[in-house]
């Protein structure tokens, strides 16, 4: 394992198989998305362990325990982004080949959701009409609850679309059972076919959602990563949660309703969604507007919580640990995509005096060089 200076991990790919394995997907080796595939079990849950081991040395953590990764299934993953190339007469749609611009067409993913496999071949029409030679699209889509979302992104270039293609484009959505279909040019994102709003349920409580805003990777994830932190609180007699960073409510709606839970987000429209359905379904879970990479809750405020739920973007939470680090909060529960912003910061938190309890791994990420991890740290 290699790791550069910004943290990333590089990986030499076997195709074959260095523990004998084949991989499953035909276009491993050649798609950029998956790397691990050729690992038996063992050596994978290994890798994994050693990314959260590497990142927590690097930073100097104090005495840490990792536990086996919890690995979710294959075929799981509810969100991805295509990309859409034409090259003449053909037009391909798949991911970017591994460091590379190049655009390798895909007929199967063992990652994402079969529904979104499906998705492929009506995409590739739909684009083919769509797009002029050499011109690529981003397609953004999500699947969650059933619900099928699609963003084509042409990004900076301009497109106005006939009466006739809008037709077209909405029979081909309505074929394909796309519950909503937008088209985002230079100018405007242009709503070309809904039937249904695309929702996400977060413990039952339905949240509205459109393919290009945050979930976790999976509805598995979802409902590890929250049962993980109810496991982890459960015993504490915890009345009153912070949950910082807290998007459309995935940790804010996880607990019961006789516990208070005050979710902070610079996300305006995930706040939006939060609160509308905290309204109808959830009274005792309120967002509130706070950039917490600008302003983070100080150390004051963040005393009258009897717990603290964090799960920052990539780059961590540098800034709000400095301030939960010497509050009086005796719990708090980190969750990251980033191994390595997460040792950094949780070095702050031991700093500060917090105990850092055993480190849980789950790994969303499959094949991948990513691992999510949730920790609990008490004071």
């Amino acid at each position: 394992m290699q790791i550069n200076k910004n943290n990333k991990l590089s990986i030499k790919v076997n195709v074959k198989g260095e523990d004998g394995l084949t991989p499953i997907c035909k276009h491993f080796g050649t798609c950029g998305g998956c790397k691990l595939q050729h690992l038996n079990k063992a050596s994978y849950n290994q890798y994994k362990k050693e990314i959260v081991q590497t990142a927590c040395e690097k930073n100097k953590l104090n005495v840490f325990e990792i536990l086996e990764p919890i690995t979710l299934p294959q075929q799981s993953r509810r969100r991805c982004k295509f990309i859409a190339q034409k090259l003449k007469s053909k037009t391909v749609i798949g991911f970017r080949k591994s460091k590379s611009h190049e655009v390798v067409g895909i007929t199967e993913c063992y990652v994402i959701l079969p529904e979104m496999v499906k998705l492929l071949k009506p995409l590739q029409n739909l684009c083919h009409t769509l797009l002029a030679n050499k011109q690529e699209a981003e397609i953004y889509v999500s699947h969650t609850e059933g619900l099928t979302d699609v963003l084509i992104d042409l990004g900076k270039v301009e497109k106005f679309l006939t009466y006739e293609e809008r037709e077209s484009f909405a029979v081909i959505a309505k074929n394909a059972n796309i519950a909503k279909l937008s088209l985002k040019t230079k100018t405007m994102t242009d709503l070309l076919f809904m039937h249904t709003q695309p929702i996400v349920k977060f413990n039952n409580v339905p949240v509205n959602v459109h393919s290009r805003c945050f979930l976790q990777a999976s509805a598995e994830a979802d409902e590890v990563l929250q049962q993980t932190l109810k496991n982890l609180l459960s015993d504490l007699k915890v009345k009153k949660i912070a949950d910082l960073f807290c998007g459309r409510g995935t940790f804010s709606f996880a607990f019961d309703s006789h516990i208070k839970v005050d979710g902070f987000e610079a996300d305006k429209e995930a706040l939006l969604a939060l609160n509308e359905s905290a309204k109808k379904y959830k009274p005792n879970v309120k967002g509130h507007f706070v950039n917490l990479y600008q302003e983070p809750i100080i150390t004051d405020k963040l005393n009258a919580y009897d717990a603290i739920v964090l799960d920052p973007p990539r780059d961590g939470a540098l800034k709000q640990c400095e301030e939960i680090a010497t509050s009086k909060v005796k719990h708090v529960v980190y969750i990251s995509c980033n191994p390595f912003t997460f040792a950094r910061d949780a070095k702050k938190l031991q700093e500060g005096g917090y105990k850092m309890n055993a480190i849980q791994p789950v790994d969303q990420f499959l094949w991948s060089s990513h691992i999510e991890v949730i920790v609990h740290f008490e004071k």
